[in-house]
């Protein structure tokens, strides 16, 4: 494996492990890479990146917000079933 990213180039292989940490929401990673091999910061990417955050969270959020009612309402069922017997 070594071999083949050597046969790449440094910038090549700088720039797969940038997109790979931009990609995956890693900022202060991605910031701590580009200050290490002292590239060009893509402020494209990093705007994208936030977005990207920002969009997970509400998901996330909007998921736990799912997964509280549907316990709720398996509780109510189950107090019902159990109050009717």
């Amino acid at each position: 494996m070594y071999i083949y990213l050597q046969a790449l180039g440094e910038n090549v292989v700088n720039d797969l492990i940038l997109s790979y940490l931009i990609h995956n929401g890693y900022r202060e990673s991605s910031e701590s890479f580009i200050a290490c091999t002292e590239m060009n910061r893509p402020a494209e990417d990093l705007e994208k990146m936030e977005k990207r955050i920002s969009r997970f969270i509400i998901v996330v959020f909007r998921c736990s917000r799912l997964v509280e009612d549907f316990w709720f309402h398996v509780n109510v069922i189950f107090l019902a079933c159990a109050l009717q017997t």
